[in-house]
């Protein structure tokens, strides 16, 4: 009973707006706790991907340094991305392509960006030289996009390349009407979308407070995914709170490891599907 009534509590107190900038889509309310039954699991996974990796080396390596199996996402073509991939892979620490998708602010997407106007054959192209440019790759997430991830055809067109190289597809969720995850699905990939974001409010108390509803998010459903950022200020949150992760119940896994717990849950689901309708 205590456990329900305090991970009410921090579903509550996470449900605060916070200030959005121009790409964002704030995170997804939990369901209505009303009347409903809750059920929470016995385990509780939270993966924590770190985006925009590859301009500093700095601040970089700081986000490197963070301990255990924090998940890492790199620009294709920023400066220092190839050479941080190979330090990340050197610490087994999954490595992601953060691929550049046309935002519906038309904003800057720099080299290897992908867009609408693009032909199929054109944007394989571009996507294949994306993922070629960083060494280790696990998988991929979107960088922006919150007009391309809305169109079916793009999405389609991602997940026909990311399913033949063997790579995942993380959707970032920067628009409600993002097609990506199901799109993933359609292809008989796991569908899987960002939870919480971390950091879009650079203040220590806005961060302690994604960083709890991620917790609340991960004791609800048994798993979460939480994305940040490079900043120093998020850097020092995280090295100083992920020790804690045990003490709240919750196990902190690689994004790698998630998508193939998802895997699992989402086989064993269809068998014992397959199991009633065989009854």
């Amino acid at each position: 009973m205590l456990q329900r009534l305090i991970i009410i509590f921090l579903l509550t107190f996470a449900q605060e707006a916070v200030s959005a900038p121009s790409d964002f889509l704030p995170d997804s309310p939990l369901p209505a706790l009303g009347k409903q039954t809750l059920t929470f699991e016995n385990g509780a996974d939270l993966a924590i991907l770190i985006d925009d990796m590859g301009h500093s080396i700095f601040s970089n390596t700081q986000a490197l340094a963070l301990p255990g199996p924090v998940s890492f996402a790199f620009l294709p073509f920023a400066r220092h991305s190839k050479e941080m991939a190979l330090n990340a892979k050197a610490l087994n620490k999954d490595v992601l392509m953060h691929a550049p998708m046309e935002s519906i602010h038309k904003l800057s997407l720099g080299p290897g960006g992908m867009t609408s106007d693009m032909s199929e054959v054109d944007f394989k192209a571009m996507l294949l030289r994306d993922i070629d440019a960083i060494p280790h790759l696990v998988g991929v997430n979107n960088h922006m996009g919150s007009q391309l991830t809305t169109l079916n055809d793009p999405m389609r067109w991602t997940m026909d390349v990311l399913k033949e190289r063997g790579l995942f597809f993380i959707d970032s969720r920067t628009t409600a009407k993002s097609v990506a995850w199901q799109q993933a699905v359609k292809a008989g990939m796991v569908g899987v979308q960002r939870d919480v974001f971390l950091d879009h409010e650079l203040n220590r108390r806005a961060i302690q407070r994604q960083f709890l509803k991620a917790i609340a998010r991960a004791k609800y459903s048994g798993h979460a995914l939480l994305i940040a950022h490079p900043h120093q200020i998020s850097i020092n949150f995280l090295k100083n709170n992920l020790a804690r992760l045990k003490d709240r119940g919750v196990q902190l896994i690689s994004v790698s490891q998630l998508v193939e717990k998802l895997k699992l849950k989402r086989l064993a689901q269809a068998s014992e599907q397959g199991y009633k309708k065989a009854s």
